[in-house]
């Protein structure tokens, strides 16, 4: 999955609140312009940051890049606890 279109369904806000926890605690690891963004800039973005890692993640897979995938293992922790099978979207 390589698109973060479901979250704008608004249903999912502890998602969009657990991402968003994680981006910000993460800043250094999304970048200098996400490191000197404040939290309300990070938080307006998480579904545009949730896709493009989405995104990096898939493709990192399918190059094995373990440098990327080391570096991101926290947010592919994250997706796997969050869509974890059996575990209701809104928990």
């Amino acid at each position: 999955m390589s698109d973060a279109s479901f979250l704008n369904d608004r249903a999912y806000p502890s998602i969009r609140a657990q991402l968003g926890n994680a981006f910000i605690e993460h800043k250094a690891d999304l970048g200098p312009a996400a490191e000197a963004a404040s939290d309300e800039a990070i938080l307006d973005r998480v579904d545009a940051l949730t896709a493009l890692l989405m995104r990096a993640v898939t493709k990192a897979m399918a190059q094995r890049n373990e440098t990327f995938l080391c570096r991101y293992s926290w947010f592919i922790d994250l997706m796997c606890e969050t869509f974890k099978p059996g575990k209701p979207l809104d928990s």
